[in-house]
């Protein structure tokens, strides 16, 4: 089999050359708009490219790979159970070769063995308008087939991310000028296809394919029909025999964190059986090992899985993950596993841990800052077991990362049994504010759920202190080597955490200073004030005592005395 990595490589070099052979055919036909004589000489240029002996190996080489690859990657599926945007492309994919064959046998066929003179006016004349409509559809699927594998591609990287509505705007402007262009040129060709001396002239020119080529180039049409249907059909019934043949050998069991259990033949990925088995999990990358957000901690068995492939393990050591967290669209359990999922199931792009080039080198921001922690964690600790404590922490963890992230926070650290979270790193400082409030209400309610579904395992239920501050840090990528990660310093960070340290001098589950109110626009006047005294601070700081974070509304009012947000600075980070 394949090494999956270089498989990857291969669809998106490939994919990458028929996409560019695809753009100049796209933007040849958009010159139609202008005159015939324009796509002619545009031709010309593309024809240097495509024609040559390079150009041609190089573009059929990435056309039989790329198709080939497509339906090994079909025979590999456990499963075809797959996101929306994934069976779009696939179903493409699968259709282009159907209209490309005609399209091929009557271009680069002809030319190539009957010497046919394919020009512009050529296809004009042999394409419209009996088989228009199949090159419009072939049109379409092959810019919406390569447009998504595209963005898919490059929605994780930043540069993409910010110009994205630059490349949508583009993604509907080059189809719509290539049909444009060439509807206007079919028009024209049917206008002079009226004058029969015209029309004689021209295959007398072009060298036109005459009764018996004409039938040699639909029966090659219809061999490579034949041949690709074959292919197809191969593909789909290997894999029922692979099954078939596996589920001989026997099933294992995959037990999730949250109780649920399913059984699977040997061989699928942790990311096919969750799909196949309809449990939802994270892959913003669709399954190709390059986000790492279908990552799993392996809480048994991972000592009877192979090691990590090389890029696998390039991914995991880039986010210092443990030795027990795998991706789950990487490993192939062969035995009884027990994983944990360690994203919420809808995480987006947003949590791929990926860090802007600015960040490296430090960037000076208004930022909101969680801080959180188990309240007397201490004596709980001395009475549980060892793994019961990594248990619960870990239960503890994914509840409270799980309502952090959604709100659109990012986790900095986990200190023992606290929760470092940073808000506002898009440099939205009423959104981060808005967002972190949301976050301490959500983790409220996450921790009433645990203490539920952990009532047989605690002494007592868990209780919670959280603490929020608003103001300028330092956030940047620190540590060393491979133990680094995004974080934030400064006084800001330290009052976040009197703030939290404080809500057990208050006897309240959370704090929040005025200056994340102010921020965020909303009134909690319903909420005792009072002023804190923070070391390293001349001036108390005014801040909001909640009993139970809960008891914030869902939709916080808004003050109708806050200040307009400054939008320029919302755009515009301070960079240092």
């Amino acid at each position: 089999m394949m090494n999956g990595n270089v498989a990857h490589q291969l669809r998106l070099y490939t994919g990458l050359v028929l996409f560019f052979f695809a753009l100049t055919h796209f933007i040849n036909h958009a010159f139609g708009l202008i005159s015939v004589e324009a796509t002619m000489q545009v031709q010309e240029g593309r024809t240097f490219i495509w024609r040559n002996p390079v150009g041609g190996v190089i573009l059929y080489g990435a056309l039989v790979v790329h198709i080939g690859l497509a339906l090994h990657k079909v025979y590999q599926r456990y499963t075809l159970k797959m996101p929306l945007w994934e069976a779009i492309r696939l179903a493409l994919g699968l259709a282009i070769p159907v209209f490309l064959l005609s399209h091929i046998a009557n271009t680069r066929f002809a030319h190539e063995v009957f010497g046919v003179d394919d020009t512009y006016i050529y296809e004009f004349v042999k394409l419209w308008p009996n088989v228009g409509v199949d090159q419009t559809i072939l049109l379409l699927f092959v810019w919406v087939h390569s447009c998504i594998g595209l963005h898919y591609w490059l929605r994780m990287k930043m540069w993409y991310r910010r110009t994205q509505s630059l490349w949508f705007m583009l993604a509907i402007l080059i189809p719509t000028l290539s049909l444009l262009g060439f509807y206007a040129g079919g028009r024209l060709m049917e206008q002079l296809e009226a004058d029969a001396a015209w029309l004689a002239a021209l295959k007398a020119e072009t060298n036109w394919p005459d009764a018996v080529e004409a039938t040699v180039i639909a029966d090659v049409k219809k061999l490579g029909l034949a041949i690709f249907a074959g292919l197809v059909a191969l593909a789909f019934c290997g894999r029922q025999l692979r099954g078939f043949i596996q589920s001989r050998a026997g099933m294992i069991n995959i037990t999730y964190a949250d109780g649920r259990s399913v059984r699977s033949k040997p061989g699928p990925t942790l990311l096919e059986i969750s799909r196949a088995n309809g449990i939802p999990h994270a892959s913003v990358c669709g399954g190709r090992g390059r986000c790492s957000t279908c990552r799993v901690r392996i809480a048994f068995g991972i000592r009877y899985m192979e090691d990590p492939a090389p890029a696998e393990q390039e991914l995991l050591d880039k986010i210092g993950a443990p030795p027990t967290v795998r991706l789950a669209c990487q490993c192939r359990p062969k035995s009884d596993v027990r994983i944990q999922r360690l994203l919420p199931h809808d995480a987006g792009v947003s949590s791929v841990p990926q860090v802007a080039d600015a960040f490296d080198n430090g960037v000076d921001m208004n930022i909101a800052i969680l801080f959180a922690d188990i309240r007397e964690f201490t004596k709980l600790s001395e009475r549980k077991l060892p793994y019961d404590l990594v248990f619960l922490l870990n239960e503890y963890f994914r509840a409270m990362g799980e309502c952090i992230t959604r709100e659109g926070g990012r986790i900095d650290k986990f200190i023992g049994d606290g929760i470092v979270a940073l808000f506002g790193l898009d440099g939205d400082p009423q959104k981060a504010c808005e967002d972190a409030l949301a976050a301490a209400r959500a983790m409220s309610e996450g921790l009433q759920k645990l203490n539920i579904a952990l009532e047989n395992d605690l002494p007592q239920p868990l209780r919670l202190g959280i603490g929020i501050h608003f103001g300028y840090a330092v956030v940047g990528k620190m540590g060393y080597e491979m133990v680094s990660s995004v974080t934030a310093i400064g006084d800001t960070v330290n009052t976040a955490s009197r703030l939290e340290s404080a809500t057990k001098e208050f006897k309240a589950e959370f704090i929040v200073s005025d200056d994340v109110v102010r921020t965020a626009g909303v009134d909690l006047s319903a909420f005792q004030r009072q002023q804190l005294s923070v070391r390293g601070r001349e001036k108390p700081l005014n801040v909001y005592v909640v009993e139970q974070a809960h008891m914030l509304p869902v939709r916080m009012p808004k003050d109708p005395n806050a200040p307009p947000t400054n939008w320029l600075a919302r755009l515009t980070p301070n960079w240092t």
